[in-house]
């Protein structure tokens, strides 16, 4: 067997690069390195902070240095442009030590024209490279930047698939294939071969990731294994115990920790609490996660407060919405201190490492397991294990977080919806007529790109139906036998920054901007305006509005009494299957649990299906009503298991129950931004595909319909559901 010092010798100056004076390779480095220098399309699966990016970059890198082509050689795409800045952090070293130069190019970073040997960007500038640099000679296209690109490099795989943000990845890297069969045919590039390679560190079935995203050759590497975890629980005192201590899951419950989310200063004692646990090492650095923007302004200006007369600790915010510099200075600011604390959305949940964090807060718990695992593992990078801070903000959620951490400490991760979003057709479709300049695209060539990615059985292909509806509608306009953009799409195209044409995500980080009136910057932009002389939390700070218009001024204020915050363009979060299941296991119940409550005069079923399967539930049975808070997991209405079983039986009959509603089946499920530029047929058809027919048949046909009642221990859990989300609320229909 190869030693790992042979191993980094074959890496050529690439091995000295980036592992220099290594004692030992990570077992996922020593698996991954000789299939990726042997040129194999590799996706690297394995733990937070065990080496995988290393695993896959340095023996790209050294395949790359025997390639004769200038420019740029290596793209690498972040789902981020966090992640896109701590990519370029771990490689710009190791680059500069092969001799070449690494850059980034997002709409905070503009280095492609430099043509550095590794670029790294997102996917929306990926695609924005593919259209704007081109270099065309009397309406020809005589060279691109991107033509003698020999390596891809996608990190974070995952986003990739179960997102509309991720789709387009696939896409993209077959046009790229495309640009670079026609760079090798007018020998702009000598370089046949073009790599491709990912990694992820929570994929559920990587197999078929891999060849999702890297094509059939493209093969899956998986080193299991997890770091060790400790929970830091406890209601009266808190301490920090291994995810071993608790054999019976439900255990956990009763010692995690509860905050209300409208009192901030329960969770900051909560989080004060924790830093004086004296177990173990030292708790000064935390990342905390929380739900949405406006809750990471309010935290993180109450924390900085709240920290103000205790001790010198840096308090910061961190979320989308916030400007480039806003964000790169609190990224920095919290990598570089010991005693810092930062509030952040999922902007920093991927793989961004940021310093030596020592304990990850989760303000509520995340949608599934996977995306805690991806939290979590933020911390403890450093000392090979993750400590954990969970706060419930209500019962529901301290009952999903006992599943959730006990599933954590297994390593178990919970499937996600499949199925193709075809809205990310209508953005690349459009970006290929925009690259294609003046000239445009043919409807046969837009079909066969889409079909060389997601094949097709049918007599016409639902690629054609899409584009024949764009037409229809003008948004694509025909022009001899090619296909141009409309006079909305092309005016998109030309607005500032692109007007949102590259990118697949729905919702907006545009809006008011605000500025600070000492600096002149723009701090953040924001849904709604303010009144003059509001006080305002943002980004760990109080701010008072001095001036309200087309932009808002704001001036630094000390008054720590401000508890409002701006409205931010977020898109609506929905309660997922996986989170629903998370809920009925730590209520106690088994997989087919779906019990029937009878409380205070009103009968209710708790189904634990989501968000989607609700709408899908109600649709057939109009009796039934969702119940303010705890949409997806409870509804008012008896219900009965054979009446149920019988109305769901048959799945072609609950295809066509919910095609007239896939629309509103869809949302929860997130089919992408010009979702509802889709025909018809085509639109019923994704919502029918992302909900999924067969699975929700044997979901229902599996439902165990049995009456809860006072002196069954779980009775008791599921009153407390109620009470704690909707105080039992009158239906709302």
């Amino acid at each position: 067997m190869i030693s790992d010092r042979e191993l980094v010798e074959r890496l050529g100056k690439a091995g000295v690069a980036f592992f220099g004076s290594f004692r030992e390779l990570h077992e996922v480095q020593r698996v991954v390195i000789p299939l990726v220098l042997a040129g194999c399309d590799v996706l690297a699966c394995s733990p937070t902070a065990s080496g995988k990016t290393e695993a896959v970059i340095a023996p790209m890198v050294a395949n790359l240095l025997r390639s004769a082509d200038d420019g740029i050689k290596l793209l690498a795409v972040a789902p981020t442009r966090a992640l896109v800045n701590d990519l370029y952090e771990r490689l710009d070293g190791p680059t500069r030590a092969v001799g070449w130069h690494c850059g980034r190019q997002t709409s905070d970073h503009a280095d492609k024209r430099k043509e550095p040997q590794i670029l790294i960007t997102t996917p929306e500038s990926f695609d924005s490279m593919l259209v704007r640099d081109g270099q065309w000679v009397d309406g020809e296209l005589g060279g691109h930047l991107l033509a003698k690109v020999e390596g891809v490099f996608i990190d974070e795989a995952h986003v990739l698939e179960h997102s509309a943000r991720g789709r387009p990845c696939c896409m993209l890297v077959s046009r790229l294939r495309k640009l670079r069969d026609l760079g090798l045919r007018r020998a702009w590039s000598q370089q046949e071969q073009l790599q491709v390679c990912s990694a992820s560190a929570t994929v559920a079935e990587p197999d078929r990731l891999a060849k999702q995203i890297l094509g059939e050759g493209g093969q899956a590497c998986v080193c299991p294994g997890q770091r060790e975890m400790e929970f830091c629980l406890g209601q009266d005192q808190l301490a920090f115990y291994g995810a071993d201590c608790f054999p019976i899951p439900s255990e956990l419950y009763p010692v995690i920790p509860r905050a209300s989310a409208s009192d901030l200063d329960s969770i900051a004692k909560l989080v004060w609490g924790a830093m004086g646990c004296s177990e173990g090492a030292p708790v000064r650095k935390l990342l905390i996660f929380v739900r949405s923007r406006q809750m990471c302004d309010e935290l993180s200006a109450h924390l900085r407060a709240f920290f103000r007369a205790r001790r010198a600790i840096y308090v910061g915010g961190h979320h989308a919405s916030l400007s480039r510099d806003e964000r790169e200075a609190a990224e920095s600011a919290f990598s570089l201190g010991r005693d810092a604390v930062m509030v952040a959305t999922t902007t920093l949940e991927l793989g961004i490492d940021i310093g030596d964090v020592d304990l990850a807060v989760l303000v509520g718990p995340p949608p599934d397991t996977n995306s805690l695992l991806q939290r979590v593992g933020r911390a403890g990078r450093r000392v090979g294990k993750v400590r954990v801070l969970p706060i419930a903000l209500s019962e529901m959620e301290a009952r999903a977080f006992m599943s959730e951490l006990e599933a954590a400490g297994r390593g178990a991760l919970d499937s996600r919806p499949t199925g193709r979003r075809w809205s990310v057709f209508i953005q690349q479709a459009a970006s290929m007529i925009a690259q294609a300049k003046q000239r445009g695209c043919s409807r046969d060539a837009l079909v066969r790109h889409a079909e060389g990615v997601w094949p097709e059985d049918g007599p016409v292909p639902i690629a054609a139906s899409i584009l024949d509806g764009l037409v229809e509608r003008g948004i694509l306009v025909t022009k001899g036998e090619r296909l141009i953009l409309g006079d909305e799409l092309a005016d998109r195209l030309s607005g500032p920054g692109g007007g949102g044409f590259h990118a697949n995500f729905s919702g907006s980080e545009w809006g008011i901007p605000v500025l600070d009136s000492a600096t002149g910057e723009v701090v953040a932009n924001v849904a709604e305006s303010e009144d003059e002389g509001a006080e305002i939390s943002l980004a760990g700070r109080y701010w008072t509005i001095r001036f309200a218009g087309d932009e808002l001024i704001v001036e630094a204020s000390n008054n720590a009494m401000a508890s409002k915050s701006f409205r931010y363009n977020a898109k609506r979060a929905y309660l997922s299957k996986s989170f629903a299941a998370h809920v009925r296991r730590g209520c106690g119940f088994e997989a087919a649990g779906a019990p029937v409550l009878h409380f205070e005069g009103r009968d209710y079923w708790f189904h634990f299906g989501g968000a989607a399967y609700e709408f899908a539930l109600k649709s057939r049975f109009p009796s039934l009503s969702g119940i303010r808070g705890l949409v997806g997991i409870v509804v008012h209405g008896a219900m009965k298991a054979e009446p149920l079983r019988e109305a769901f039986r048959d799945a072609r009959y609950v295809a066509e129950l919910v095609r007239p509603c896939s629309d509103d089946l869809a949302k929860p499920l997130d089919p992408g931004k010009h979702h509802a530029a889709l025909p018809g047929v085509v639109r019923a058809d994704v919502g029918v595909a992302l909900f999924g027919v067969e699975e929700f048949v044997a979901w229902v046909q599996e439902r165990a319909l049995v009456l809860v009642e006072e002196g069954d221990p779980r009775y008791q859990a599921l009153v407390e559901i109620l009470r704690g989300a909707a105080k039992c609320a009158p239906p709302r229909k």
